[in-house]
């Protein structure tokens, strides 16, 4: 048998990765905080951001290349 290093107890199943990052920045949100989205980013990012009342800075992942 393979020792498996997880909690069951700690385990979550999401629907996808949407629905995952949804579900953990709602969990920790508080409105009125920011959040740091890079630019380009996931387009979800925002959305699940503004739902949240959180408010939005960005930060570029290639700065070099504008």
């Amino acid at each position: 048998m393979i020792s498996n290093a997880y909690s069951y107890d700690l385990t979550v199943l999401h629907a996808g990765a949407k629905q995952a990052i949804d579900v953990l920045i709602t969990a920790l949100a508080v409105p009125g905080a920011n959040i740091l989205l890079p630019r380009p980013g996931y387009p979800a990012y925002e959305a699940i951001a503004t739902f949240n009342r959180l408010e939005m800075r960005h930060y570029d992942l290639l700065p070099e290349q504008d």
